[in-house]
C-alpha cells in the first residue's frame, strides 16, 4: 500500500508546478473498503488516456522524469492485494484524482 501511494504522490508531484497536492483517504467513498486518493491541480490527463496510463512505459509528456512503469506497478500491486487503481474520470476540479480501492477484509483462496 505505501508502494501505491508513494507512487500516486510522486507523479503528481512531477505534474503539479504550482498548486496543490492533497492525500484523501476514506471508509465511507466505498463501503467495505478503504478509498485512499490523490489529487492535484496539475496538468491532468485526458479521459481517453485513463486506462492507456496504467500501461507499462506510458508516459504523457515525454519531457517528465520517469520511465512509465509507476502507475502499471501501483495496479499490479493493488490486483495482488485484491484491490483496484484507477483514475477518476469524474473528477473536474482541475487536476487529476488517483485512486486506490482496498477491502477492508482478507477474501479467502
Amino acid at each position: 500500500m505505501q508502494q501505491v501511494l508513494t507512487n500516486f504522490l510522486t507523479n503528481a508531484c512531477k505534474h503539479t508546478s504550482k498548486g496543490e497536492i492533497h492525500l484523501h483517504l476514506s471508509l465511507s467513498e466505498n463501503p467495505g473498503n478503504v478509498t485512499f486518493s490523490v489529487t492535484d491541480t496539475g496538468t491532468g490527463v485526458p479521459a481517453d488516456q485513463a486506462e492507456a496510463i496504467f500501461e507499462r512505459f506510458t508516459k504523457l509528456d515525454s519531457f517528465k522524469q520517469g520511465t512509465g512503469l509507476g502507475l502499471a506497478i501501483c495496479r499490479m500491486i493493488a490486483e495482488i492485494l485484491h484491490g483496484e487503481v484507477k483514475l477518476d474520470t469524474t473528477y473536474t476540479a482541475g487536476g487529476a484524482r488517483f485512486v486506490f480501492i482496498h477491502p477492508l477484509t482478507q477474501e479467502q483462496a
